[in-house]
C-alpha cells in the first residue's frame, strides 16, 4: 500500500506510528457496548451476570489490545500535547458530528469543505450504518460468524451506561480508571469532590505508561478505542 497510509487499530502504544488519530469512550459506555458484543460473538450468554462480566473487563479478559484504562494510558502518557496526536471524544462526535470530522481533515492536510464534511456526516450517519451491516454483515470478518439477532451497530448513543449498568460495576469501574476518566473529562458517577479524583500530572501519566499492566496484552471487550496510524 502506497503512503500516506491510513491503518485503523486499537493497538495500544506502538511507536512505529509517528501520527496518531485517537478516538477515546466513557468506559461506563465501552463496558455497556462490550457486553453485547461479547454476548453477540457467543463468548459469553444472555444470562451471564453483568457483575462477572465488568470485573473481567477490567482484568482484560477479552481484547488483545489490553485493558480500557492500560490503552488509553498508554497513549496519553507518551503522545498526549504531542505533535502528531490527535486526541478525539466519542460523545464529542456525536454532538458536535461535523466540527469533529473537521478537526480530522486540518490533521490530515485535507481541506474541511462544509459540503465536503456534510456528505461524510450524511453517509456515516446511524441508519446508513445500519444499512451497509444489514447488506454486508455476513461478509466482514468481525461479523459473518457473530449472532444475527444481535446488531453490530446497536444504540449509537453515549450514557446509555445510567440506565443499564449495575451502580457497583460503576463504581468499581471509577475506583480503578476514576483520574483517566476525569483527565478525558467525563463526570465521575462516584463524586469526584469526595472520592479525591484529579487529573493526573505528567509525572503521573510517565508512571503510567511504565508499568506492567499498560504495556501486557491482556484483553478486553471492544475496548471503546481505536487508534488510526498514519505512516
Amino acid at each position: 500500500m502506497p503512503r500516506p497510509r491510513i491503518i485503523k487499530s486499537h493497538q495500544y502504544f506502538d511507536p512505529r506510528f509517528p501520527r496518531i488519530i485517537y478516538v477515546v469512550r466513557d468506559p461506563r459506555d465501552v463496558l455497556l457496548s462490550g457486553y453485547y458484543f461479547q454476548r453477540k460473538r457467543r463468548l459469553i450468554d444472555d444470562h451471564y451476570p453483568f457483575e462477572k462480566y465488568a470485573a473481567r473487563f477490567m482484568a482484560g479478559d477479552f481484547n488483545p489490545y489490553a485493558a480500557w484504562g492500560d490503552n488509553v494510558a498508554s497513549w496519553l502518557a507518551t503522545r498526549y500535547n504531542q505533535p502528531g496526536f490527535l486526541l478525539l471524544r466519542y460523545e464529542d462526535m456525536l454532538s458536535n458530528t461535523a466540527q469533529e470530522l473537521a478537526k480530522v481533515a486540518v490533521f490530515l492536510g485535507i481541506d474541511p469543505d462544509p459540503e465536503r464534511i456534510a456528505t461524510a456526516v450524511r453517509r456515516s450517519d446511524v441508519s446508513s450504518m445500519r444499512k451497509l451491516e444489514e447488506s454486508q454483515a455476513l461478509l466482514w470478518s468481525s461479523t459473518r460468524e457473530t449472532r444475527q439477532d444481535i446488531r453490530f451497530v446497536r444504540t449509537a448513543k453515549a450514557g446509555g451506561w445510567r440506565t443499564e449498568v449495575p451502580e457497583s460495576a460503576i463504581l468499581q469501574l471509577e475506583a480503578q480508571w476514576g483520574h483517566l476518566m476525569t483527565f478525558l473529562g467525563y463526570e465521575l458517577h462516584s463524586s469526584p469532590s469526595s472520592d479525591g479524583f484529579a487529573p493526573p500530572d505528567s509525572s503521573t501519566r510517565r508512571c503510567l505508561s511504565r508499568s506492567k499492566s499498560a504495556i501486557s496484552i491482556l484483553g478486553s471487550a471492544g475496548n471503546g478505542k481505536q487508534a488510526a496510524g498514519i505512516r
